[in-house]
């Protein structure tokens, strides 16, 4: 199985294949990123948004995280704050040799963990568990400062 990662130029491609006399690649850039921008500006007004052709929903949702401590007294369940760790492991060889790590408790989101949701349950389409669809470093920006910015979305339970 390939992990390479198709986007709008690929489904341009497609696209040709089916409507030889379709719009140029140009016009269907900007149709298909002005698509993108208003499920991006939805998401982060805090709405799940119902994608076409029976695809499922997406949705930005908080997790509460919940770390643990396993029985070697290491920390799970929390993500790694690898810039911090980084310059620990500089400061100080010795917690760079036993791999010791910084982690991030989202105290700002009261131990929230903000992610996007791809809904496909009633999807009928072969493979889906095979689909993904990712935000781009922009994208997952935009969503950074508005957390920062204090907004707040949809808790799973």
């Amino acid at each position: 199985m390939s992990s390479h990662s198709l986007g709008i130029r690929d489904a341009y491609k497609l696209y040709r294949k089916s409507n030889k006399n379709g719009v140029l690649l140009l016009d269907y850039v900007d149709i298909t990123s002005a698509y993108i921008e208003y499920i991006i500006q939805r998401l982060l007004d805090g709405d799940a948004v119902q994608l076409p052709e029976r695809l499922g929903y997406l949705e930005y949702i908080g997790v509460k995280v919940k770390p643990k401590i396993d029985e070697n007294g290491n920390i799970t369940g929390l993500a790694t704050d690898w810039k911090s760790t980084v310059a620990l492991w500089n400061k100080n060889p010795e917690a760079k040799a036993i791999k010791e790590r910084v982690f991030y408790f989202n105290e700002h989101t009261q131990g929230l963990r903000y992610c996007l949701r791809w809904s496909k349950k009633r999807v009928f389409v072969s493979n889906k568990e095979f689909y993904t669809f990712r935000l781009s470093f922009t994208n997952k920006k935009k969503f950074k400062n508005s957390i920062l910015a204090g907004d707040e979305y949809y808790v799973q339970t």
